[in-house]
């Protein structure tokens, strides 16, 4: 039987950058390993539509998403790798019946069904999904808003998550990883994934240097939504959008270290019953990373983006714009030359 491991994210933790690493080296992956990363139903290096959460406004999704399964499976009757791997950050928010009735009904047919999940700290998982949101032109976000909505959608409480797969999956099967980088393997998330699969030497692959998808700082986010606000959103472009490359001396959460620490807190128990059940960490320390609350970081409360970012902005835009009327001059300059050549 062929084995399936279904990367279910979680989102914010370097999920884009696994695709990305997948994809692009899925021959050498196939020749060393006889691992494919599958390309049914693949889309910008993800796999979003296996999933029963990717699209619920598309019309019988949950009778759809079978027929494409059914297609995987065919993928890998006719390949001759023995392990597949989907991936797409969209599966957590799948429901237990989807699991048992879609997934596991579909798959277990042909698969051995792995899962495989990466966990950040619930403060810092919620400030990178806040500032994603503010990315992806949600400018009216309310972090409060985005912190209610995560925890009523169950993606705070991890070992409930794992759980409602661990009910149809033996727990050997499910692969919890940590998204902290002093506990990656060998330091880095590429060879963490892959020492799932016992594959040491990745140094043939091809790794992006830089992240395809960095969050943007606090103060990126609320330049972005200062113009926004000011209605001069059809002047944000990709530089813009992305966050400079400076630091400054204050830090760049948007809760304060009281706030963030209780969110951590009240997911204790979650998390402890995720590292003793699934990592067999008795002392049941799942991060290893201080709380904020004794980090010592300089957070003040800011509701308008840095000095250093307007200037910065500002900068750009007028740079922008110098450029764009020196084009618009030589073009006139053309044309009026072309008028006089021809009187």
């Amino acid at each position: 039987m062929k084995k399936l491991f279904i990367h279910i994210g979680t989102g914010k933790t370097g999920t884009t950058a696994l695709q990305n690493f997948l994809n692009n080296n899925n021959k050498l992956l196939q020749k060393k390993y006889g691992i494919t990363y599958a390309q049914t139903c693949i889309q910008d290096n993800a796999h979003h539509q296996l999933c029963t959460n990717f699209n619920k406004k598309e019309i019988d999704i949950t009778k759809i998403v079978p027929k494409r399964l059914e297609k995987l499976i065919q993928e890998a009757k006719d390949s001759e790798s023995d392990i597949f791997i989907i991936s797409s950050e969209y599966f957590p928010g799948v429901t237990e019946e989807e699991i048992k009735n879609i997934y596991i009904k579909t798959l277990n047919k042909y698969f051995e069904i792995h899962i495989i999940v990466y966990l950040r700290r619930q403060d810092e998982y919620l400030e990178s999904w806040f500032a994603q949101l503010i990315k992806t032109e949600r400018y009216s976000a309310n972090i409060y808003n985005t912190m209610s909505s995560l925890e009523h959608a169950g993606l705070f409480d991890y070992y409930n998550m794992i759980k409602k797969w661990n009910n149809y999956i033996d727990k050997k099967n499910i692969h919890v990883k940590i998204y902290e980088k002093n506990q990656f393997y060998k330091g880095n998330i590429f060879n963490d994934f892959m020492s799932i699969f016992n594959a040491e030497d990745i140094s043939e692959f091809s790794i992006l240097k830089s992240d395809p998808n960095p969050s943007l700082t606090r103060d990126q986010a609320l330049l972005i939504k200062a113009f926004y606000n000011a209605g001069l959103e059809h002047l944000m472009d990709d530089v813009i959008k992305k966050p400079f490359s400076f630091k400054l001396s204050h830090s760049n959460k948007f809760l304060s270290p009281e706030e963030r620490t209780k969110l951590v807190l009240k997911f204790n128990k979650s998390n402890e019953k995720v590292a003793k059940e699934y990592l067999d960490r008795q002392n049941g320390q799942l991060f290893i990373n201080e709380l904020p609350i004794n980090s010592n970081e300089n957070w003040e409360e800011i509701k308008q983006p840095s000095s250093e970012y307007l200037i910065r902005a500002l900068t750009h835009l007028l740079a922008k714009q110098k450029i764009y009327f020196n084009q618009e001059i030589s073009f006139l300059k053309q044309e009026i030359k072309n008028i006089k050549e021809h009187l």
